[in-house]
C-alpha cells in the first residue's frame, strides 16, 4: 500500500472531522443560547461537512480495498506493522470519531431539553392568555371576542 497516499487521505479525513467538530461545538453554544437562526445555518454547514467527511472516508476505503484490506481483521494486521506515523494518524482518526459522536449525542440531548422547555413555556402562555380572555354572555369562558369583554377593558 502506498503509505504516503494513505497518510494524505487520512489527513484529509482528520481535517474534515476537525471542521465538523468545530461546527458541533458552535452548534452547542447556539443551542444553549436558544439561537434558532444560527442553528439552521449550522445544520446546512454540518450537511456539507458530512458530505466532505463521507467523500474522504470513501476515498480511504477505496484505497484499502484496492490494497486487499476489505475487512477489519486484515486491516488491523496491516496497521500493526505500518509506520508509526500511520498508526498515530489512525488513532487520531478513531479518537476524533468517538469525540464527534459524543458531542453530537450531547447536542441532541440539549436540543431536546430546550425544545421541551420551549413547548412548556408556549403551553403556559396559551393558558395565561385564556385565563384573561374574559367571560361570554352566559357566564362561561369566552372562546371568541364576539359578545364578550376582556377583563380590564372598557
Amino acid at each position: 500500500m502506498d503509505v504516503e497516499s494513505l497518510l494524505a487521505l487520512c489527513q484529509t479525513e482528520v481535517a474534515a472531522l476537525d471542521a465538523l467538530q468545530h461546527t458541533l461545538e458552535e452548534e452547542q453554544r447556539a443551542i444553549l443560547r436558544f439561537d434558532a437562526f444560527n442553528l439552521e445555518e449550522m445544520a446546512h454547514a454540518k450537511l456539507r461537512q458530512l458530505d466532505d467527511l463521507t467523500a474522504a472516508r470513501e476515498a480511504r476505503l477505496g484505497m484499502q480495498e484496492r490494497a486487499g484490506y476489505t475487512d477489519a481483521a486484515h486491516w488491523q494486521v496491516w496497521l500493526q506493522q505500518a509506520p508509526s506515523e500511520v498508526r498515530q494518524l489512525w488513532q487520531s482518526l478513531e479518537k476524533g470519531l468517538v469525540k464527534l459522536k459524543a458531542l453530537n449525542d450531547v447536542n441532541a440531548e440539549l436540543a431536546q431539553e430546550r425544545m421541551k422547555f420551549a413547548s412548556e413555556v408556549l403551553d403556559s402562555l396559551k393558558a395565561s392568555n385564556q385565563a384573561v380572555a374574559g367571560y361570554g354572555r352566559q357566564g362561561n369562558l369566552s372562546s371568541t371576542l364576539s359578545g364578550s369583554r376582556r377583563l380590564g377593558s372598557a
